[in-house]
C-alpha cells in the first residue's frame, strides 16, 4: 500500500527520530506508567512509603549494572551451588546430547529449577520477594514489579557448534520494560558462557532496532542478530563482557538492551535468573492465575497481602484481553527506528 511505503520511508528520516524521541516516547511512557500499569503505579507509591534504601540505582538510558561482592547475592548463589546434584546434571546433559529428536538450536541448555528441593525453592522465592530486590525493581520500573521468570539453568558445550539462538544478539521482545538479575552459580569466564551486552546510552531503547535480522530463522533465533552483523552497528568499545565469581551479578533490562550469552567452549555454565516484569508483558499471558508458576504451593486464594498477590500473579485484565498485549507489541514494532550502520 502507498501509505505504508510513505510511512516506512518517513521512519528513516531525522524528523521521525525527533518526533519519536520528544513527542511519542514521553507521552507513551506516561500512559504506560500511569494508565496501562495503573495498579502497579499505585502499589509503587505504597511500597515507597516503606522508605527502603535502593542499593543499586539503574540508569534510565543505560539500564545495566555489574554488582560485585554483594553479600545477599553471594548468599543465595552459594545456597544454590551447595544444593546442586551435579551427578544428576551430568546425567541429564548426556541424555540431551544423545537425543537426536531435540533441535540443534535447543540442546545446549537445560532448565532444572523444577528439580531442586522444596527448601531451596522457598529460599529462592524469599530472595525474589526481598525488600532489597523489590526496591531496586520498583525504583527502575517506576511501577511495582511482577515476578515474570525464575530460571535456574545449565549451558553446556556441544562439539563443532557455533553461537546460535540466545548466544546471538537480541532484545527480549516481550514488552516495554523489565529488570533482570543474572547471578552465576559457577565461575563465569570467556570460555564458559560469559554474557555480552551493549553499554551505550540509548534514548529510544525498545524503539531502536537493528534491521538485519536472521532470515529463515531456526528455533529460538527469531529477531536475533548475527555477531558479524552486529559489528556493523556498534564498535568493540561499546560492548561489555560480564564475567565473574559465584554470586556476582548483572542487573539489566533485557527488553531494552541488546545482549547475548551462554556459548560454552569447555565447561558448563550454571546461571540463576530472576526477571521482574509488568502484567502487560507477553511472557505473562499464559501464566497460571490460581498458583504461582514457579512454586505451586503459593496459591492466589491464600494471599491476603495485596503486594504479594500482585507480585506473583499481576492482574487478570491482560490475560483476559490478550489482544491488547498483542496490539502494544505491534505498536512497538511499527514505530521503531532502524539503526544506521557505523
Amino acid at each position: 500500500m502507498l501509505i505504508v511505503k510513505i510511512f516506512t520511508k518517513f521512519k528513516n528520516t531525522k524528523t521521525w527520530y525527533i518526533f519519536l524521541k520528544f513527542f511519542i516516547l514521553p507521552i507513551y511512557d506516561f500512559i504506560w506508567t500511569n494508565v496501562i500499569n495503573f495498579k502497579g503505579k499505585k502499589l509503587h507509591k505504597n511500597f515507597k512509603k516503606k522508605d527502603i534504601e535502593v542499593e543499586y540505582i539503574m540508569p534510565k538510558n543505560l539500564p545495566s549494572k555489574i554488582i560485585r561482592d554483594d553479600q545477599d547475592f553471594k548468599s543465595i548463589a552459594h545456597k544454590i551451588s551447595n544444593s546442586i546434584d551435579y551427578d544428576f546434571i551430568n546425567k541429564k546433559i548426556l541424555e540431551i546430547k544423545k537425543d537426536n529428536s531435540i533441535s540443534r538450536n535447543r540442546n545446549y541448555i537445560f532448565e532444572f529449577f523444577s528439580f531442586v528441593s522444596d527448601e531451596l525453592k522457598q529460599d529462592i522465592i524469599k530472595f525474589a520477594k526481598s525488600d532489597k530486590n523489590l526496591a531496586i525493581a520498583n525504583d527502575y520500573l517506576k511501577v511495582f514489579p511482577v515476578v515474570g521468570k525464575i530460571h535456574l539453568y545449565v549451558n553446556f558445550p556441544i562439539d563443532n557448534e557455533i553461537e546460535r539462538a540466545s548466544m546471538l544478539w537480541h532484545k527480549d521482545d516481550f514488552g516495554y520494560k523489565s529488570l533482570d538479575l543474572f547471578i552465576p552459580i559457577t565461575e563465569l569466564n570467556s570460555s564458559n558462557g560469559s554474557m555480552f551486552y551493549l553499554d551505550k546510552k540509548d534514548d529510544l531503547h525498545i524503539f531502536n532496532r537493528i534491521p538485519e535480522l536472521i532470515i529463515d530463522a531456526k528455533p529460538k533465533e527469531r529477531n536475533k542478530v548475527k555477531i558479524n552483523d552486529f559489528r556493523k552497528y556498534y564498535t568493540k568499545d561499546e560492548i561489555k563482557e560480564f564475567t565473574g565469581k559465584v554470586g556476582d551479578a548483572l542487573l539489566i533490562d533485557s527488553f531494552r538492551v541488546y545482549h547475548r550469552g551462554g556459548y560454552c567452549e569447555k565447561k558448563i555454565r550454571i546461571m540463576f535468573r530472576i526477571s521482574y516484569q509488568t502484567p502487560d508483558s507477553s511472557r505473562l499471558q499464559e501464566s497460571n492465575n490460581k498458583y504461582f508458576d514457579y512454586y505451586n504451593k503459593i496459591k492466589k486464594q491464600d494471599l491476603n497481602n495485596e503486594m504479594e498477590k500482585y507480585l506473583f500473579f499481576g492482574v487478570t485484565f491482560f490475560k483476559k484481553f490478550k489482544s491488547i498485549v498483542k496490539f502494544l507489541l505491534l505498536f512497538y514494532r511499527i514505530v521503531h527506528v532502524k539503526m544506521k550502520k557505523i
